[in-house]
Protein backbone atom coordinates (compact mmCIF):
# COMPACT_ATOMS: atom_id res chain seq x y z
CA UNK A 1 0.00 0.00 0.00
CA UNK A 2 1.00 3.30 -1.15
CA UNK A 3 0.60 6.55 -1.43
CA UNK A 4 2.36 9.01 -3.64
CA UNK A 5 1.51 12.92 -3.81
CA UNK A 6 1.94 14.41 -7.62
CA UNK A 7 1.65 17.73 -8.26
CA UNK A 8 1.29 19.04 -11.29
CA UNK A 9 3.04 21.60 -12.80
CA UNK A 10 2.48 24.00 -15.14
CA UNK A 11 5.40 26.27 -16.91
CA UNK A 12 5.75 29.58 -15.38
CA UNK A 13 7.04 32.22 -17.71
CA UNK A 14 9.09 35.05 -16.64
CA UNK A 15 9.73 38.62 -18.45
CA UNK A 16 12.88 39.78 -17.46
CA UNK A 17 14.56 42.74 -17.88
CA UNK A 18 17.75 41.77 -16.45
CA UNK A 19 21.30 42.43 -18.25
CA UNK A 20 22.01 39.31 -20.65
CA UNK A 21 18.89 38.05 -21.05
CA UNK A 22 16.79 37.44 -24.84
CA UNK A 23 14.63 38.48 -26.12
CA UNK A 24 12.18 37.78 -29.22
CA UNK A 25 10.47 39.98 -30.83
CA UNK A 26 7.83 39.60 -33.61
CA UNK A 27 5.93 41.87 -35.75
CA UNK A 28 2.13 42.21 -34.69
CA UNK A 29 -0.86 43.66 -36.43
CA UNK A 30 -0.20 47.27 -36.89
CA UNK A 31 3.18 46.61 -37.18
CA UNK A 32 3.72 46.59 -33.41
CA UNK A 33 6.32 44.81 -31.65
CA UNK A 34 5.25 41.90 -28.86
CA UNK A 35 8.20 40.61 -26.39
CA UNK A 36 8.03 37.56 -24.84
CA UNK A 37 10.25 35.43 -23.04
CA UNK A 38 12.57 32.99 -24.19
CA UNK A 39 12.65 29.25 -23.63
CA UNK A 40 15.37 29.13 -21.20
CA UNK A 41 12.92 32.04 -18.82
CA UNK A 42 10.27 29.07 -19.05
CA UNK A 43 12.36 26.39 -18.22
CA UNK A 44 14.37 28.39 -14.89
CA UNK A 45 10.42 29.02 -13.74
CA UNK A 46 9.45 25.35 -13.86
CA UNK A 47 13.01 24.19 -12.40
CA UNK A 48 11.74 26.71 -9.41
CA UNK A 49 8.27 25.88 -9.39
CA UNK A 50 9.34 22.18 -9.20
CA UNK A 51 12.05 22.32 -6.58
CA UNK A 52 9.69 24.48 -4.60
CA UNK A 53 6.90 21.41 -4.34
CA UNK A 54 9.33 18.90 -3.46
CA UNK A 55 10.39 21.00 -0.14
CA UNK A 56 7.03 21.44 0.18
CA UNK A 57 6.62 17.53 0.02
CA UNK A 58 9.56 16.71 2.59
CA UNK A 59 8.40 19.45 4.96
CA UNK A 60 5.21 17.89 5.22
CA UNK A 61 6.87 14.12 5.38
CA UNK A 62 8.68 15.63 7.98
CA UNK A 63 5.84 16.51 10.24
CA UNK A 64 3.95 13.69 9.52
CA UNK A 65 7.39 11.39 10.61
CA UNK A 66 7.99 13.45 13.84
CA UNK A 67 4.49 13.13 14.83
CA UNK A 68 5.18 9.30 14.66
CA UNK A 69 7.63 9.17 17.09
CA UNK A 70 6.31 12.09 19.34
CA UNK A 71 2.79 9.74 19.39
CA UNK A 72 5.19 6.65 20.25
CA UNK A 73 7.20 8.06 22.51
CA UNK A 74 4.24 9.68 24.74
CA UNK A 75 2.90 6.10 24.52
CA UNK A 76 5.59 4.27 26.01
CA UNK A 77 6.25 6.92 28.63
CA UNK A 78 3.30 5.94 30.19
CA UNK A 79 4.57 2.37 30.81
CA UNK A 80 8.04 3.17 32.39
CA UNK A 81 6.53 2.50 35.84
CA UNK A 82 5.23 -0.80 34.64
CA UNK A 83 8.65 -1.89 33.39
CA UNK A 84 11.85 -2.29 35.27
CA UNK A 85 14.84 -0.82 33.37
CA UNK A 86 12.78 0.74 30.30
CA UNK A 87 14.96 3.22 28.50
CA UNK A 88 13.40 6.01 25.98
CA UNK A 89 15.38 8.58 24.32
CA UNK A 90 14.79 10.49 21.74
CA UNK A 91 17.69 11.84 19.35
CA UNK A 92 17.21 15.02 16.67
CA UNK A 93 17.94 14.93 13.09
CA UNK A 94 22.06 14.51 12.28
CA UNK A 95 23.96 14.08 8.98
CA UNK A 96 26.99 11.94 9.27
CA UNK A 97 29.19 10.69 7.03
CA UNK A 98 29.20 7.08 7.85
CA UNK A 99 26.20 5.20 7.94
CA UNK A 100 26.70 3.00 10.63
CA UNK A 101 28.45 3.05 13.51
CA UNK A 102 29.32 -0.18 16.00
CA UNK A 103 29.62 0.48 19.28
CA UNK A 104 30.61 -2.88 20.78
CA UNK A 105 30.94 -6.33 18.66
CA UNK A 106 27.99 -8.04 19.08
CA UNK A 107 25.36 -4.14 19.10
CA UNK A 108 23.31 -4.18 16.93
CA UNK A 109 24.21 -1.19 13.98
CA UNK A 110 22.61 1.87 14.47
CA UNK A 111 21.91 4.85 11.45
CA UNK A 112 23.94 7.66 12.39
CA UNK A 113 22.37 9.85 9.37
CA UNK A 114 18.73 10.65 10.16
CA UNK A 115 15.70 13.06 10.39
CA UNK A 116 15.42 12.31 13.77
CA UNK A 117 15.44 9.11 16.34
CA UNK A 118 14.01 7.11 18.59
CA UNK A 119 15.22 4.42 20.84
CA UNK A 120 13.53 2.18 23.03
CA UNK A 121 15.36 0.01 25.28
CA UNK A 122 14.14 -2.80 27.43
CA UNK A 123 15.69 -4.09 29.94
CA UNK A 124 16.03 -8.04 29.95
CA UNK A 125 13.98 -10.50 31.70
CA UNK A 126 16.41 -13.85 31.77
CA UNK A 127 13.92 -15.54 28.50
CA UNK A 128 15.82 -16.61 26.07
CA UNK A 129 13.78 -15.49 23.41
CA UNK A 130 11.69 -13.00 24.78
CA UNK A 131 13.97 -11.19 26.64
CA UNK A 132 15.11 -7.66 26.29
CA UNK A 133 16.44 -5.80 23.02
CA UNK A 134 16.63 -2.38 21.46
CA UNK A 135 13.52 -0.53 19.40
CA UNK A 136 14.84 1.62 16.94
CA UNK A 137 12.62 4.07 15.39
CA UNK A 138 14.29 6.06 12.50
CA UNK A 139 12.97 8.76 9.82
CA UNK A 140 14.93 9.10 6.80
CA UNK A 141 14.15 11.79 4.81
CA UNK A 142 14.91 11.74 0.30
CA UNK A 143 17.77 13.39 1.38
CA UNK A 144 19.90 11.40 3.53
CA UNK A 145 20.30 7.47 3.84
CA UNK A 146 21.26 5.20 1.39
CA UNK A 147 20.77 5.80 -2.17
CA UNK A 148 20.10 2.42 -3.52
CA UNK A 149 17.56 2.08 -0.68
CA UNK A 150 16.10 5.36 -1.12
CA UNK A 151 15.41 4.54 -4.82
CA UNK A 152 13.60 1.45 -3.78
CA UNK A 153 11.15 3.04 -1.29
CA UNK A 154 8.62 5.09 -3.75
CA UNK A 155 8.82 9.06 -2.86
CA UNK A 156 12.51 8.18 -1.41
CA UNK A 157 11.30 9.42 2.00
CA UNK A 158 10.33 6.36 4.68
CA UNK A 159 10.63 5.26 8.10
CA UNK A 160 12.41 2.24 9.50
CA UNK A 161 11.47 0.51 12.52
CA UNK A 162 13.98 -1.99 13.90
CA UNK A 163 12.46 -4.30 16.47
CA UNK A 164 15.01 -7.09 18.35
CA UNK A 165 11.93 -9.52 17.71
CA UNK A 166 10.62 -9.13 14.17
CA UNK A 167 14.13 -7.04 12.45
CA UNK A 168 13.70 -4.19 10.59
CA UNK A 169 11.62 -2.81 8.40
CA UNK A 170 10.71 0.03 5.93
CA UNK A 171 7.37 2.09 6.49
CA UNK A 172 6.33 4.86 4.11
CA UNK A 173 2.81 7.34 4.88
CA UNK A 174 -0.37 6.54 3.49
CA UNK A 175 -2.17 10.08 3.39
CA UNK A 176 -5.63 8.91 2.82
CA UNK A 177 -5.27 6.24 5.67
CA UNK A 178 -3.29 8.24 7.88
CA UNK A 179 -1.28 5.20 8.64
CA UNK A 180 2.63 4.29 8.97
CA UNK A 181 2.26 1.11 6.17
CA UNK A 182 5.07 -1.69 5.56
CA UNK A 183 6.85 -0.99 2.36
CA UNK A 184 6.80 -4.85 1.14
CA UNK A 185 3.19 -6.02 2.22
CA UNK A 186 1.61 -3.12 3.94
CA UNK A 187 1.60 -3.96 7.02
CA UNK A 188 0.77 -1.75 10.07
CA UNK A 189 4.00 -0.10 11.73
CA UNK A 190 2.31 0.33 14.98
CA UNK A 191 0.47 -3.02 14.87
CA UNK A 192 3.93 -4.88 14.95
CA UNK A 193 5.20 -2.68 16.92
CA UNK A 194 2.30 -3.87 19.49
CA UNK A 195 2.44 -7.28 18.97
CA UNK A 196 6.26 -7.34 19.34
CA UNK A 197 6.06 -5.39 22.78
CA UNK A 198 3.43 -7.44 24.47
CA UNK A 199 5.09 -10.03 24.24
CA UNK A 200 8.16 -8.51 26.24
CA UNK A 201 6.52 -6.08 28.04
CA UNK A 202 3.98 -5.53 30.57
CA UNK A 203 0.92 -2.95 29.43
CA UNK A 204 -0.25 -1.86 26.24
CA UNK A 205 0.55 1.36 24.52
CA UNK A 206 -2.12 3.41 23.64
CA UNK A 207 -0.71 4.04 19.81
Amino acid sequence: MHSSIVASQNPIHFFSSGVGSTRRRRRGRGGHQVEGSTSDDSNTGTTQSTSSQQTSASTRFQTVAEELLDKVESSLSKLKDLNDGLEIERYPPLIATDQTTMENEGDEPTVSSHGGQLSVKVNSTGDLYWGGGLYLLTIHPDTMGSADEAREIKGGSFVTLQSPLSGSFSYVYNPTTKEWVGKEDGHSLLGMFTRDWIRQCRGVPDF
